[in-house]
């Protein structure tokens, strides 16, 4: 029907995307139900002609790992046991339970109430029924069509949509909804005497004794069958895909975040994609992006031979260079993007993320526009974290029709490596000034599953000292950030300052760093003195906390926590490094020497209010990143 279209196509998020088309039929299933024959034949076969037949089918209320000792279960229990005492001769109930759920009800106990015969098709016994009982199951959406009595016995309403709610509002229906079984057996006894025309239209218009025929001839023989079809709905605009990691709380998640945030995203469909077991740790960031994004989430791994996953080891081991590798694996490369976008109508693919040399190898086989983000110096990333192969990432940048650094600084480190600078563009990462400012602004406060070096209590008071002077460091938990060289620096600059205290807030950890750091900071009788906090959802109110910011990053793609910290209202300061350079000498930043000596003279200038607000202009930056990304589209 017309309902359950649009919304398959609007949850899966598949319009625009898919080119099929749509066939509007009756559930085969639902056939049973216009076959009056096989009705009168099966009451006559199981001796009920002259009884009144009710079916109740209630919706399974547990799950199949806990099992089914509910609340709920307690009340259905009871309310059958009442039913049967009232019920008449002439009258009789059939119970279809969940399986989990059939070891509930002894049927010897009772005299008018009887399991579904476990030989029929449930559907096929359905249809003798004279009045369907149900509650929250869609098994009445199917029944709706034989026009018959149906009756929703929804006795714990409260408790079910407090747990696990509905699609439609139980209000708009047009069923009864007796609430304890006095209510229902008066329901059961009464004609039917409600008007459910419109709900059958609605979701009922399709279904027919010829639907199976129908649908096969169609399908399988390709006949016109006088099925209704339709396109799948689009509206026109080009579709991007966005292949965003695992959105991790990390700069790159925000940096996506932001860029989503400012560019227009009504002028085409963005679909933010990743691999749905890897992003299940994070799903929540999911709901950050804007409401007009789209998901589409891989599912599956890389389909392999034997052989295949032996040449894929040694890849991964750098036994086999990218060359080699490709040269071996490269039609299971290909084959692999196509089993996950072959048919979905994209118009431009972007390797956000820049990591992860299958992924990076996987969109570069495309020939439809691709661009591959580059969001750091990957030679320094190469040297310190390992976490990169050149072999990989020359291969990208020369195969990709576009590549784009977050910052001129960074120019020159791509180009080093793809040996080529013709398809090398600067993509600043955007800045939503506006949004991070209104976020700042509400109640500061951590997370149940906040990370921190104290109890959350006493963070917040920690936080919240008017007689310290806070100094605050954001970024990911991670070599490259500097942490330990910034605790030592503020472990001799505090010598002197008994009043400044350290925070240091990130997302995530690179593998075991966070605990590294908290270890070393106990080893240098700074615990009283220095907080950390890991995974805190709105950083930008915590940050306003504090009286002043400074990066102490050994390198950086760009540094965006510079700006947030700038728009908040604190003083900044950052290591001389590439990435935060160009910005921070544009803006009349302050920047020091990338060393411990050099924090330590960051963190007094601070202190003694030497650091002057940068001066920058977020609306002429945020209209450049937009022009930007723009020629990226071309």
């Amino acid at each position: 029907n017309e309902y359950t279209m649009k919304h398959m196509v609007e949850d899966y998020m598949i319009g625009n995307i898919a080119k099929g088309k749509i066939i509007y039929s009756g559930y085969p299933r639902n056939e049973i139900f216009f076959d009056k024959n096989r009705r009168s034949e099966l009451r006559t076969k199981l001796g009920l002609d002259n009884k009144r037949v009710y079916a109740y089918m209630p919706t399974f209320r547990g799950t199949a790992k806990t099992g089914v000792s509910s609340k709920s279960d307690s009340y259905m229990l009871y309310y059958l046991y009442e039913l049967d005492k009232h019920l008449e001769n002439n009258e009789v109930l059939y119970l279809n339970l969940h399986p989990v759920s059939k070891s509930l009800v002894d049927f010897d106990e009772f005299e008018h109430i009887k399991p579904f015969p476990e030989k029929l098709d449930i559907y096929d016994f359905l249809n003798i029924a004279d009045c369907l009982v149900s509650d929250y199951s869609s098994v009445f959406f199917d029944f709706a069509c034989t026009g018959r009595k149906i009756i929703l016995f929804t006795f714990d309403k409260e408790d079910y949509l407090r747990d696990r709610g509905v699609y439609i509002p139980l209000s708009s229906l047009p069923y009864p909804q007796p609430n304890n079984h006095l209510e229902l057996l008066e329901e059961l006894r009464k004609d039917k005497d409600y008007d459910d025309s419109d709900f059958v239209k609605t979701f009922c218009s399709y279904d027919s004794i010829n639907a199976t025929s129908q649908l096969c001839d169609r399908l399988i023989l390709g006949e016109e069958t006088g099925l209704k079809t339709a396109d799948i709905p689009s509206n026109g605009k080009e579709n991007v895909l966005i292949y965003a990691g695992n959105l991790a709380p990390n700069g790159v998640t925000a940096s996506l975040r932001n860029l989503l945030n400012t560019v227009e995203t009504d002028k085409r469909n963005y679909y933010i994609s990743f691999s749905q077991k890897a992003v299940e740790p994070y799903a929540d960031n999911l709901l950050t992006f804007p409401d007009n994004t789209f998901y589409y989430s891989i599912i599956g791994g890389h389909n392999l031979t034997l052989r295949d996953r032996i040449i894929k080891v040694l890849f991964r081991f750098k036994i086999l260079n990218v060359k080699s590798y490709l040269k071996l694996n490269g039609k299971r490369v290909k084959q692999n993007f196509e089993k996950d976008f072959g048919l979905a109508g994209f118009d431009t693919y972007i390797q956000f993320s820049g990591y992860v040399p299958d992924a990076i190898l996987k969109f570069a086989q495309t020939d439809k526009n691709n661009i591959i983000y580059v969001h750091s110096d990957m030679l320094k990333e190469i040297k310190n974290r390992g976490n990169q192969r050149k072999d990989v990432l020359h291969y990208a940048y020369r195969n990709y029709d576009k590549v784009a650094v977050v910052t001129d600084d960074i120019f020159t480190s791509a180009s080093k490596i793809s040996k080529k600078n013709d398809n090398i563009f600067v993509a600043k990462n955007a800045i939503p000034d506006k949004l991070i400012l209104k976020k700042s602004l509400q109640d500061a406060k951590l997370d149940k599953d906040t990370e921190s070096s104290y109890e959350l209590g006493e963070a917040m008071n920690f936080l919240n000292d008017k007689s310290t002077k806070k100094i605050i460091t954001v970024g990911r938990f991670s070599p490259e950030k500097g942490h330990e060289r910034l605790v030592d620096a503020f472990g001799e600059f505090s010598k002197n300052h008994d009043d400044a205290r350290l925070v240091i807030m990130g997302g995530s950890s690179f593998k075991n760093e966070y605990e590294k750091l908290l270890e070393h900071i106990e080893s240098k009788n700074l615990s009283s003195k220095v907080l950390l906090l890991k995974k805190v959802s709105n950083p930008f109110a915590i940050i306003r906390l504090c009286d002043c910011f400074i990066l102490s990053s050994y390198y950086e793609g760009f540094g965006l926590v510079l700006a947030e910290a700038d728009i908040v209202g604190l003083p900044i300061v950052s290591t001389d490094i590439t990435g935060p350079r160009g910005f921070m000498q544009k803006n009349h930043g302050v920047l020091v020497d990338n060393s411990q000596q050099g924090i330590e003279k960051g963190l007094e200038m601070l202190y003694n209010g030497e650091v002057k607000k940068l001066s920058v202009d977020y609306d002429q930056y945020n209209d450049e990143v937009v022009e930007q990304f723009e020629r990226l589209m071309k």
